[in-house]
Parts: structure tokens; sequence; C-alpha cells
């Protein structure tokens, strides 16, 4: 009898986290237009292959001074690679990695330094290329953030939680010179943790634009610097028909977590040369499905209009793709056992 009473004790304590997500589910339905109700228009010239190198980079972080660099599982290092991808180099940086600053980071190069952010620590650490190889910690004092861009060297468009935000994330101007906010807007406040507004965003210095693309809709945000939204435009892809549940973890918690996520639009992009290079997670109705999962399809879009110019596929080989990155007529791919360099398609810019 004891026996079963302790395991009747047991199996409630382990129903009760459930019960309480269950009844606090915050959800959100969505009825669009079929998901494959559009068409792509594929350039002539596939990518080419110019070289491949095995290694254990995650992220690329851009190119510096003849050399590419990466982030790898730690934020203490960065490797970097000639354009050829030989001559490989370890960057130590001069900082302690603590759990927090190495669950979310990524890096940017800058002009001669590389820019690391750590979203959950938060903070900004910066680095000059080539030298002392001694890094400069900014405390991030609003809070955790999940999406950064730099405006300049000191200047920063940052989304994340705030002291007065609550279960919201939002977008704000931080100078880390002056350790102060200039600008802060009240964007895409659903209570959610900003989970199903979640998304990439990317600083276009040539219209001196920002791009917010959103993971869970078709939806490009396009910002000025002072945070004001110009335009909303689409990608090529409608819409999911979907439902989707936010819980929130417990009664007095402001944890949220996503218990039922929406099917992904758009995955990863980057900008260069004038374009929007974006991953669409979504097969269009003249592709062969074997296509769709056997490489990793690229929409590119213009920067001065958001207009559609075309697109192209990054083979998979297998693998996992981790991220890519565009310089000059260059395409870096990092997979999770290798990173290939690929010729873009010449037709792209014609």
């Amino acid at each position: 009898m004891m026996k079963a009473t302790i395991i009747k004790r047991g199996l409630l304590i382990l129903l009760l986290p459930l019960i309480i997500v269950s009844t606090l589910a915050i959800r959100y339905r969505i009825r669009h237009a079929p998901l494959e109700n559009f068409t792509r228009v594929i350039f002539k010239e596939p990518l080419q292959p110019f070289t491949l190198v095995h290694t254990s980079a995650q992220r690329y972080a851009g190119e510096e001074n003849g050399r590419h660099y990466f982030t790898g599982q730690s934020p203490k290092y960065l490797l970097s690679y000639d354009k050829a991808l030989t001559h490989p180099k370890r960057l130590e940086l001069n900082i302690k990695p603590t759990r927090k600053m190495q669950s979310r980071f990524h890096a940017m190069v800058q002009p001669g330094k590389v820019t690391l952010f750590a979203g959950n620590y938060p903070a900004v650490i910066q680095v000059d290329i080539p030298g002392s190889h001694t890094a400069s910690l900014i405390n991030i004092k609003e809070g955790i953030f999940s999406r950064i861009c730099a405006i300049n060297d000191s200047v920063f468009i940052v989304r994340g939680y705030m002291h007065n935000s609550g279960l919201n994330q939002l977008f704000y101007r931080y100078n880390t010179s002056s350790k102060k906010i200039e600008k802060q807007a009240q964007t895409f406040i659903q209570d959610d943790a900003g989970l199903s507004s979640d998304g990439l965003l990317h600083y276009d210095k040539i219209h001196k634009q920002l791009l917010y693309i959103q993971f869970y809709t078709n939806k490009i945000y396009v910002f000025n610097p002072d945070l004001t939204i110009i335009k909303i435009d689409s990608t090529i892809n409608p819409n999911p028909t979907t439902s989707t549940e936010f819980s929130q973890v417990g009664t007095q918690s402001k944890q949220i977590k996503n218990t039922s996520p929406k099917q992904v639009i758009n995955r990863r992009s980057c900008i260069a040369r004038n374009i929007l290079f974006n991953q669409s997670g979504i097969k269009s109705k003249d592709e062969k499905l074997s296509t769709f999962r056997e490489n990793a399809i690229i929409d590119c879009y213009s920067l001065a209009d958001t207009r559609y110019m075309g697109s192209f596929y990054i083979p998979l080989k297998g693998q996992q793709l981790f991220d890519f990155g565009i310089h000059e007529g260059t395409l870096i791919a990092v997979y999770s056992k290798s990173i290939v360099s690929y010729k873009l398609p010449k037709d792209l810019y014609n």
C-alpha cells in the first residue's frame, strides 16, 4: 500500500507542471493560403564549388584583410582561413567564457575588429584583428537579447528584453560608448516572449535601412535607423496554415515555451552586394521533393525594393547546413562537418 501511495505521489508531481502548462497555454491560430501555391525561378548556372575543408566551425563571421573568420563551440576562439580556405589559424580571445556566454553567441567581422555578441550573458565583446587579442567587454544592462546588428563601431540595433517590456522583446538602439539607449520601438507586442515574431536582423549599409525577416511568416520588415517602419514586404512563399501554442511555465514564471512550433518559412539569411539572400523552408509547387530535401534553397531579393530576383540551390551533401555567408562573388557554406566555398551564379547579377 505504501509503495502504491509513493508511486501515485510521484505521478502527481510529474503531472502538475503539465497541468499548469496546459491551462496557461496561449494559442495562436493562423489560416492562410496553401504553402506550395507559388513558383520559383532557378538561375540557369548552378553554384560552382571551389574548395572544401573539414573543420569544426559552426558559423560564418565574415571576411577581413583577406581572411574568412568563423566561430566554433566556444566564444573564446575564432577560426580563420585565407580566401582559398587554406592556412588555418586560431585566434584566442582574452575572455573567460561562462555557461551563459557560451549558450548563445555569434560573431561579426567589422573593419579591423571582430565583434562577439553574447545574447544570454548579455554583452558585446570586441577584439582588434590583427593585434594583441585583448578583448573589451561591454555589458548590456537592459537584459537578454536575441538579435543584434551593428550600425557602426559603437551603435547597435538590439531586439531583446527590457526592464519595462514584460513578456515582450523590443527593438532599441544602444550606444556602447555612452552605454545608453538612444531610441526604443514598441514592435510585435504579443506577450509570448517574442517567440511568434522571432526572426533575423540585418543592416543594409548601402540604403541605410534595417531588415527584419521573420521565421514563421513571410514578412520582411524594413526600418530606418531611427526604428521607424518604412514598409512591410513579403517573400515569395505564402504564410502557413498552422496552429501554434506558446505556454507560460508556472503561474509566477516569466518563462515561455514553444509547445507546438510553426513551420519555419525563412530559415537563415544574409545580405551582400545589394541583395538579400534568404534560405526558404518551403517547397514551391514546381519543385521535386527530392531536390528540395537534398539542397538548401536560397531566394534572392533586391535590397533596393525587395523585388524577387531568382533562386539557387546549395547542395547539402548529406550534411546539415549550419550557416552561410557571401563575400564578393563567393558563397561560404558552413556544414556540420566541413566548409565549402562556391562561385555565385553569373546570371544573378545580369
